[in-house]
């Protein structure tokens, strides 16, 4: 199935390839309280869990099944039920409203947006930062424990064409021995 706003949906380049991929992650579009609404929709059985029967209904194609989803708040379709009110936005007026939603997609910069963070977390990454620069060997980066800092990698190939994992993790080398 064809999704129209998914078209419009924040791309990622995958460093590895150069690959544009869509990110799922991200909403691809917020409805506006502006917005104008076409009608008040009844679910009768014949259309449990199926919003592209209700998108064809309303607007001839299943491509704006997000916007009625969306318009409703639901997550996920499958919980469409039989007997169910659900609100038909008007598809000009949704569709003019569009502002794609830009964020960051990479985790470390999640992280470390305060504008994204709770007091709590707020909190506690001071305390972090406070607690690190007072140790000798105290960490710059206050991140996550399934994170990886910038200096670091999760893979070395070695000229034998072998590939460590975890090379930069904290071991004693002299007591491991790697084929």
């Amino acid at each position: 199935m064809r999704i129209k706003t998914l078209q419009n949906s924040a791309k990622v380049i995958d460093e590895a390839t150069g690959e544009e991929k869509i990110n799922i992650a991200v909403p691809p579009f917020k409805i506006s309280k502006q917005a104008r609404l076409l009608n008040i929709h009844y679910v009768t059985p014949d259309q449990i869990m199926r919003p592209d029967i209700i998108s064809i209904l309303y607007y001839g194609t299943a491509e704006y099944i997000d916007v009625i989803l969306k318009a409703n708040g639901i997550s996920n379709p499958f919980c469409i039920k039989d007997g169910m009110f659900l609100i038909i936005p008007e598809q000009s007026s949704v569709m003019a409203q569009y502002k794609p939603i830009y964020k960051s997609i990479k985790p470390r910069t999640q992280f470390q947006d305060m504008k994204r963070i709770t007091p709590t977390d707020a909190k506690r990454l001071e305390f972090l930062a406070a607690k690190s620069s007072t140790k000798k060997n105290g960490s710059t980066q206050n991140l996550p424990p399934n994170m990886l800092k910038e200096e670091q990698k999760s893979k070395v190939v070695q000229g034998n064409n072998t590939i460590l994992l975890g090379a930069n993790l904290n071991t004693k080398k002299d007591e491991i021995t790697r084929n």
